[in-house]
């Protein structure tokens, strides 16, 4: 899973959490180097929201329909992306044109 914010720079310490669903509390923070993340541990078929915030950007809701197994057993949807904007009051008109 990974995240990334407007103009494809990876905004470092992104919070993202379960907020609905049997795994709802679980949260991380996206790695420094490369704004990737990972919740381990999620239950199979059980759908779920997830919330990705940072101070100075606006928080992000999605919802996924659940993890699946394929036929080999391997999961086969575990991924949820995340495009995070600044929020708008810390914008200059120069870093809106380029969103």
């Amino acid at each position: 899973m990974y995240r990334r914010s407007c103009g494809n720079t990876q905004p470092a310490g992104v919070t993202v959490e379960i907020i609905d669903g049997e795994d709802a509390g679980k949260r991380v923070v996206s790695r420094e180097d490369n704004g990737f993340y990972m919740i381990e541990f999620v239950r199979l078929n059980q759908p779920f929201a997830m919330r990705a915030s940072k101070t100075g950007y606006f928080p992000l809701v999605k919802a996924h329909p659940g993890i699946v197994d394929d036929s080999l057993g391997y999961p086969s949807n575990p991924h949820r992306a995340f495009l995070v904007d600044p929020a708008a009051a810390e914008l200059t008109s120069a870093s809106r044109l380029a969103c």
